[in-house]
């Protein structure tokens, strides 16, 4: 073996053993950081090798960084990352009624309960006027906490649409950024350039994947790398152009909510939203268009049942108390 191959593999050895401590410092401190993807680096063998002083013999070189990506597998986690913001929402902002139905000293369930075992009592002896004043106690405590539950729904509808306005606002200021990105993106793959770094492709994911939580969506990554974000089919962001959220109307003055989707480039409305698949937007949709709406319509049809079976039970005690009377 001559000294230039001995030499040559010598420092390509060295090279890349730098190389790889480098990289593992790079992914130890990565690791804690959002949306860092793993790297790697990667060698060439013999004359492939750039520093190759031979044009035969056993020379290597780092041809490079790999960045750890799967389409499929980050695919996967932008759509899971978009299902939980959705229940998680939810969740937050309906736990306080099922408290409120559930609870077995304070919650509606018992006191409607209270209200038919009154009632049962009652019927067992209508003439006794303790148990008539106990029909009355247990109807008002049903009416007092169903009138809780009405203003409960009117706050979490409330909150709700300032919340799609404040998830509007965050994702107004994603979309110019993840534009940005995209157009960094462009001018680094342009010919000339090398392939665009795993920095900006990472804070492409990170910033895809807050996108994802907000509002969820599809998130398509293009030849090019750049990155494309659609809702209801239409883009808020393509390539270096990046649309915007705006709250139809007045969101608190409104029975629904709705967001336009708008251009970027004269604020023509696009497309007016009122439901997403997923993401914090798609739960507070839910919650003031179709949820609120749910609750309050069974809150009256229960009341109407409440009234028709306390009418019925009088009118049938009445009857018997007649009954009575005229069989003396």
């Amino acid at each position: 073996m001559g000294v230039y191959s001995i030499t040559d593999s010598a420092m390509a050895a060295l090279n890349i053993a730098q190389a790889g401590t480098l990289i593992t410092s790079q992914n130890v401190a990565g690791a804690s950081v959002d949306g860092f993807t793993r790297r790697s680096a990667a060698a060439t063998i013999n004359a492939m090798a750039p520093n190759s002083l031979m044009l035969n013999g056993t020379s290597f070189a780092v041809s490079g960084f790999t960045r750890q990506y799967s389409a499929l597998v980050n695919g996967q986690l932008l759509n899971q990352q978009a299902k939980s913001s959705y229940s998680d929402t939810l969740v937050q902002y309906t736990q306080s009624i099922d408290t409120l139905v559930s609870d077995t000293s304070t919650g509606l369930n018992s006191a409607i309960s209270n209200f038919f075992n009154a009632m049962g009592t009652y019927a067992a002896d209508p003439t006794s006027k303790p148990q008539a004043a106990a029909i009355s106690a247990a109807a008002n405590d049903v009416v007092q906490r169903m009138t809780g539950m009405t203003s409960l729904v009117s706050q979490i509808v409330s909150d709700a649409k300032k919340g799609l306005s404040d998830t509007a606002a965050q994702v107004n200021t994603i979309l110019p950024a993840l534009a940005q990105i995209n157009q960094k993106i462009i001018e680094s793959t342009s010919a000339g350039n090398s392939a665009p770094s795993g920095d900006l492709l990472d804070e492409r994911d990170r910033l895809s994947a807050q996108l994802q939580k907000l509002v969820g969506g599809q998130t398509l990554v293009n030849g090019n790398s750049t990155v494309t974000h659609l809702v209801g089919g239409m883009p808020l962001v393509e390539g270096p152009i990046a649309n915007k959220l705006m709250m139809n109307g007045n969101g608190s003055d409104m029975a629904t909510a709705a967001y336009s989707l708008q251009s970027g480039a004269n604020n023509s409305t696009i497309l007016t939203i009122q439901h997403l698949d997923g993401g914090q937007a798609g739960a507070l949709f839910d919650l003031v268009n179709s949820f609120a709406p749910k609750i309050n319509q069974r809150l009256d049809a229960l009341a109407n049942g409440l009234v028709k079976v306390a009418n019925t039970a009088t009118n049938s005690t009445s009857s018997c108390l007649l009954y009575t009377s005229d069989a003396a």
